[in-house]
C-alpha cells in the first residue's frame, strides 16, 4: 500500500486522521505540524525518513498531510492531498476555521480510508490527475530530511508495522486473484458458447384432425428434458431451443386434444451439432424434426343417442316388465284353478294369517 497515513489539520489542531496500518506516524505528523512555519502562504513540502516520506500541503490555513512509501513518488501523494483538500472544504466549508480537534474525524476518516485505498491501488489515479494537469507544481517540491525540521535530540524513530507491506501484497494478490477468476469465467463462457447448439423443429397438425388448430398453436407447449427448457410455438408452427449441449435429449409436445410421441434427439458434437430424431413410441426415425400427433385424445365420454332397447334391457325396465306381466297374466291363471282347491288353499292361508291371493287381485273380487 503506497499511502499509509493521512490527516487534515488547522494549524496544529487535527480535525480528522486515518491510519491504514499500525504505526507511530501520528506522533511524527504532529511534530511536523508544530515545526512547520504557521504563515498563511500556500506551500507543498516533503520530508523523508528511512523509506517513507511525509508530504505536506498547506492551502488557506488548512494543512493536509500524508505518509507514503518512498517508492510511491510525489505525483500520487500530492494528487491525493489535493483531492482530500477539495473534498474537506467542499463538505465543511467555513466550519473548518472554528472546529474543535477531531470534530470531523468520525465522518471524514471514512473518506480518508476510501481515498487512501483508491490512490494506493488504482492505477488510474495517477493517469487521471496527469490529464487534469493539477499537479504540475509537484515537480518543484523539494524533499528535505525530517531531521532539519525536528530539533536535535527530538528525532523520533518511525515505526511502521511490517504488516503494512504484507497488507499491500495481500491486496495486490487478491486483486490478481479476482482478475484471474474473471478471466477463467469468461474462458468458460466462451467454451460453453462454442460447445452449445440450437435445435429447431416444427409441429404440424393434419388438416383432417385440426379443427381450429390455428388458434391452438399459441397454447402448444414443447418441453426439453422433462422441463429443463420450455418453449411455445411461434405462429408459423416452429420452435427453437438455444444453448443445447451435445448428447441425447428428449422433446415432448403437449397440445390439448392431441397425443404426440416423445422424441429422442441426438446432437452430435463431432458433426457440428447435427441432429438425429427418433419417435420413442414407434421407433421411427425422422429425416426432419417435424412432429405430428399420433392420435386425437378424447378427454370426455361421448353421450349415446336415445335407444328404446337400451331402456328395456336396463334393470329398471326389466322390473317394470315383470310387474306388467304379473298384473295382466295372474287373473287369467286364477280362472283356470279348481274352485274347491282354491277354497281349500284360501282357508289354509287364512288359518296361517296369510291374506288370500284373490283378495290382492282386483279381478277376483
Amino acid at each position: 500500500m503506497a499511502i499509509l497515513y493521512a490527516l487534515v489539520a488547522r494549524g496544529t489542531v487535527v480535525l480528522a486522521e486515518f491510519t491504514a496500518t499500525s504505526t507511530n506516524a501520528s506522533t511524527i505528523a504532529k511534530q511536523i505540524l508544530e515545526k512547520v512555519p504557521g504563515n498563511n502562504n500556500d506551500s507543498n513540502v516533503s520530508y523523508s525518513q528511512d523509506r517513507y516520506v511525509f508530504h505536506v500541503k498547506r492551502t488557506d490555513g488548512l494543512t493536509v498531510l500524508c505518509m507514503a512509501e518512498e517508492t510511491a513518488g510525489r505525483t500520487i501523494p500530492f494528487a491525493f492531498l489535493e483531492d482530500i483538500h477539495q473534498r474537506f472544504v467542499r463538505t465543511y466549508g467555513r466550519a473548518v476555521h472554528t472546529a474543535q480537534a477531531y470534530a470531523m474525524n468520525e465522518e471524514f476518516s471514512r473518506v480518508l480510508s476510501q481515498q487512501i485505498e483508491y490512490y494506493s491501488n488504482d492505477p488510474n489515479a495517477d493517469r487521471i490527475n496527469r490529464i487534469k494537469g493539477e499537479m504540475s507544481q509537484v515537480r518543484d517540491v523539494m524533499i528535505e530530511n525530517i531531521d532539519k525540521v525536528l530539533d536535535r535530540g527530538e528525532r523520533l524513530e518511525l515505526l511502521v508495522d511490517k504488516t503494512a507491506t504484507m497488507q499491500g501484497n495481500t491486496f495486490r494478490f487478491r486483486k490478481q486473484a479476482r482478475r484471474f477468476r474473471s478471466t477463467v469465467w469468461w474462458r468458460n463462457c466462451k467454451l460453453t458458447s462454442e460447445d452449445s447448439y440450437t435445435i429447431t423443429g416444427r409441429v404440424r397438425i393434419p388438416a383432417s384432425t385440426a379443427i381450429g388448430h390455428a388458434a391452438k398453436f399459441s397454447n402448444i407447449k414443447v418441453v426439453l428434458n422433462g422441463g429443463q427448457n420450455i418453449t411455445f410455438l411461434r405462429p408459423d408452427g416452429y420452435f427453437t431451443f438455444h444453448k443445447v449441449t451435445a448428447g441425447t435429449h428428449l422433446i415432448e409436445v403437449y397440445a390439448l386434444g392431441f397425443f404426440f410421441s416423445p422424441v429422442r434427439v441426438d446432437v452430435s458434437a463431432r458433426h457440428h451439432g447435427k441432429v438425429q430424431a427418433t419417435l420413442t413410441e414407434t421407433r421411427r426415425s425422422l429425416t426432419e424434426l417435424v412432429l405430428e400427433p399420433l392420435r386425437a385424445d378424447q378427454y370426455y365420454e361421448l353421450r349415446e343417442p336415445f335407444n328404446v332397447m337400451a331402456i328395456l334391457k336396463s334393470p329398471m325396465g326389466l322390473m317394470v316388465g315383470f310387474m306388467v306381466v304379473v298384473v295382466f297374466l295372474m287373473p287369467k291363471l286364477m280362472e283356470n284353478i279348481d274352485p274347491e282347491e282354491m277354497k281349500r288353499t284360501q282357508e289354509e292361508l287364512r288359518n296361517q294369517g296369510v291374506p288370500s291371493l284373490s283378495s290382492l287381485l282386483p279381478a277376483s273380487r
